[in-house]
């Protein structure tokens, strides 16, 4: 069944025969700053969604997972090789803060990997300006 089509004016009579008034959502002004901001930068998409590699050592990917323990969190920061779908480095920690992000990136160093790209969902802490400078 089709509905019949509307008019913008059509409605704002029938609202105001009816008395409704609709209540119009303020827009979040934090939302304009952040995205002005360096503290949360956009990278470009390098990989775009080319999850089958084939060379091992060349794309990483990272996420940081929040573990439910004794009524708090702990967090656990992981980087994947995503050739060979290995673990290459990963910290434990009961704080969310950059030394932990930090020493996940800095254990990877151990290994011979030139022009590695890590892709990330460049969430806060995998994006904040004390990481990318």
């Amino acid at each position: 069944m089709r509905l019949p089509d509307m008019n913008h004016k059509k409605i704002q009579r029938i609202m105001r025969k009816y008395e409704l008034r609709t209540k119009v959502r303020k827009r979040n002004p934090y939302r304009q700053m952040m995205k002005e901001s360096l503290e949360h930068r956009m990278f470009p998409n390098e990989l775009k969604r080319n999850f089958k590699q084939l060379i091992p050592s060349r794309v990483f990917c990272t996420d940081i997972t929040y573990i439910p323990f004794q009524l708090n969190f702990t967090y656990l920061s992981v980087v994947k090789d995503i050739a060979s779908g290995e673990v290459v480095s990963w910290d434990l920690s009961m704080k969310l803060d950059m030394l932990f992000v930090l020493n996940t990136i800095a254990s990877m160093s151990k290994l011979s990997c030139d022009k590695a790209i890590i892709h990330s969902d460049q969430g806060f802490h995998l994006s904040n300006h004390f990481l990318v400078t």
